[in-house]
């Protein structure tokens, strides 16, 4: 490989790095001091990037927070059919769980401990939540209306509004496992019976 080949092929990874660098500087700032307090300065020395390049690709800090929590992760980006209603959902939250018991669950709590005395931030992650989950939910429960296992009033944002604090509070605040049995009693006693009552 010649010498230009070989810089070409690095010049990528690195502009990855960088921009993985800063995203999670954003987000780890976040966490310690809120939105208020962030700067774009405080960012760029956090990432060891410069104020210039950090500029050229997010206008603001607003633009720069979105797009980090874009890239940190969403619970679940997409469930497979399962053929049932139970199936989606025990595969929704057994992804859910992952994600919650790895690092992504500290920082999440760390945000949301921030978010709570923190209006704008507290917008901005409800607004990010949402526009990632709800796409998947809706299409798992459009399956289920198909399958005539759930009634048409039934709205994603039960599960959105139910399900992360229970995560939350199961597997970070009480160090609990999100084992099988953790995700059977969240699908079985509380998901299934919330979406369709009247098979309660």
């Amino acid at each position: 490989m010649s010498p230009t080949n070989a810089q070409n092929n690095a010049s990528p990874r690195r502009g990855e790095a960088r921009t993985r660098a800063i995203l999670d500087a954003a987000l780890e700032l976040l966490a310690e001091v809120g939105f208020d307090r962030m700067t774009m300065d405080t960012v760029a020395a956090r990432a060891s990037a410069s104020k210039a390049t950090i500029y050229r690709r997010w206008p603001d800090k607003t633009a720069l927070v979105l797009d980090a929590l874009r890239h940190r992760g969403s619970l679940v980006h997409h469930v497979p059919d399962s053929g049932s209603l139970r199936g989606d959902l025990e595969r929704y939250v057994r992804e859910a769980v992952a994600s919650t018991e790895g690092a992504d669950g500290s920082l999440m709590v760390g945000l949301l401990a921030v978010a709570a005395r923190d209006p704008e931030l507290s917008t901005l992650l409800a607004q990010q939540f949402h526009a990632e989950q709800l796409p998947t939910l809706t299409e798992l429960l459009d399956r289920a209306r198909e399958r005539r296992e759930i009634g048409p009033e039934v709205d994603p944002s039960t599960i959105t509004e139910v399900l992360p604090g229970t995560m939350i509070m199961h597997i970070i605040i009480l160090g609990l496992p999100g084992d099988d049995e953790f995700v059977r009693r969240l699908v079985d006693d509380v998901l299934v019976p919330l979406l369709t009552p009247q098979l309660a």
